[in-house]
């Protein structure tokens, strides 16, 4: 089943969207989308193929956390 993988890339301070074929299985999808985009944090996986209707601004994010929760 193809996911479409919303993350940020802290390292660019940029939102991404890729397209992965994994498995059905949402939370197994998402280990194997994490071991695919290393040193990104995944924020949405949404079922299907969007390439074509995903539309991410060009935002640049200022990333830091205060505090460890």
């Amino acid at each position: 089943m193809y996911w479409t993988i919303i993350a940020i890339n802290p390292a660019t301070e940029a939102v991404e969207a890729s397209i992965f074929d994994l498995s059905h299985d949402g939370p197994e999808a998402e280990v194997i989308a994490a071991e695919r985009l290393p040193g990104k944090t995944i924020v949405a996986m949404i079922k299907g193929n969007h390439s074509n209707s995903t539309y991410l601004p060009a935002q640049s994010l200022s990333l830091y956390r205060t505090e460890r929760r």
